[in-house]
């Protein structure tokens, strides 16, 4: 993986066309705009899931996979104009059994994403959750 974007230690830009999900009591730098759920499986499994899940998704393509797999990241073209979006993810565990991922989306493009990246995040958050119910 070509040199990963650190979730821990970002500095969103003032723009608000970005989106950051984590779980509760994650360490963060930046603040986060909504808590992402804790899946009572491993984090392997959820890393799997979220890879191929998302991956399969229309417009979104598989642009890097950390050696360990626990770190994703996604390029999303949104259905209009193609503006390409990076969706980055961090797998992390959560207690002994469980798992949870930090999520960032963020345009490239633009100072407004008219709430794209946020849609966008809790969209696949649910497509996530009924996946991982469904394993």
């Amino acid at each position: 993986m070509a040199d990963p974007l650190n979730l821990r230690t970002l500095v969103r830009p003032s723009s608000p066309n970005t989106a950051l999900f984590a779980p509760p009591n994650a360490e963060l730098a930046a603040e986060v705009d909504q808590e992402t759920p804790v899946f009572s499986v491993p984090a392997v499994e959820l890393a799997a899931v979220a890879r191929d899940t998302f991956g399969s998704m229309k417009r979104v393509e598989v642009e890097d996979v950390s050696p360990d797999g626990m770190k994703l990241h996604f390029i999303a073209k949104t259905a209009l104009l193609r503006f390409k979006d990076d969706i980055h993810i961090e797998i992390v565990p959560v207690g002994d059994d469980g798992s949870s991922l930090i999520i960032y989306s963020a345009s490239r493009v633009g100072h407004s994403d008219l709430g794209t990246n946020k849609k966008r995040v809790t969209e696949w958050l649910d497509v996530l959750q009924t996946r991982v119910k469904g394993s």
